[in-house]
């Protein structure tokens, strides 16, 4: 009798065993959908915020490029209208610059090479507290003083 009675305590713990896994796995189960279904949905999420964002920053890039040919367009009228108005040298020159050529013409910077430096034609005298006696003995016609 007591092999039978072992044998009925193993069959009712077999069956108890079964029966706690399968509501566990069923109870385990039902949380694993919920953060699966959660998951699906950030992903949803982050994927229309990624089509947002490529969206956005392709308009911006098209605005940019709209700026930027409507500023070239814009340089090359002023570079039009200033050959039109021979007159005024400084706006010539500040319309090179915006358009980045040289700030001066090749016969400007010619011009402006040949140009010497004047002249000073004050005497020099060492006026430096370190100069020597003699220097100031050599100078013998004084300077009346400036104001």
């Amino acid at each position: 009798m007591s092999t039978s009675l072992s044998i009925i305590l193993i069959i009712i713990t077999l069956l108890i065993g079964v029966g706690a896994g399968a509501l566990l796995h069923k109870l385990l189960g039902r949380g694993s959908n919920y953060y699966r279904q959660m998951l699906a949905e950030r992903d949803r999420e982050i994927d229309q915020m990624h089509t947002h964002m490529h969206q956005h920053l392709s308009q911006v890039t098209d605005m940019a490029e709209q700026l930027h040919t409507q500023s070239q367009q814009l340089n090359q009228l002023l570079a039009r209208e200033t050959q039109l108005l021979d007159s005024d040298i400084e706006l010539k020159r500040r319309v090179r610059l915006l358009n980045g050529q040289s700030a001066m013409t090749e016969e400007e910077e010619e011009a402006a090479l040949s140009l010497h430096a004047p002249r000073d034609y004050a005497e020099e005298v060492d006026t430096s507290p370190l100069s020597s006696a003699s220097d100031a003995r050599q100078n013998d016609d004084p300077q009346p003083p400036r104001y």
